[in-house]
């Protein structure tokens, strides 16, 4: 039962990422992009793309949350199996 408002909010965070992207594509609110010119050990130059993430900390923020609801999910488990083996030693 830990897991099931873990599963859900990681669908409505994924509703709500999809939702927000497509309305940036049918309005044509792109992010933007930054370039940044960097050199190479022959003297060349070369562009590279970097680009803005537009939610940094969603997906952290969800992860934690997973990490700790297994965590829980397995000391809750765990704990009856210990308590029956602690009382049975001694």
């Amino acid at each position: 039962m830990i897991l099931l408002p873990v599963a859900v909010l990681f669908i409505v965070y994924a509703l709500r990422t999809y939702l927000s992207r497509s309305e940036k594509i049918k309005t044509r609110d792109a992010e933007r992009y930054i370039f940044a010119i960097i050199g190479f050990i022959d003297g060349s130059y070369g562009m590279i793309q970097l680009f803005r993430w537009p939610d940094p900390f969603g997906p952290v923020l969800l992860t934690m949350l997973l990490i700790f609801a297994l965590a829980a999910e397995f000391v809750l488990k765990v704990s009856p199996f210990c308590l029956r083996v602690m009382t049975i030693s001694h």
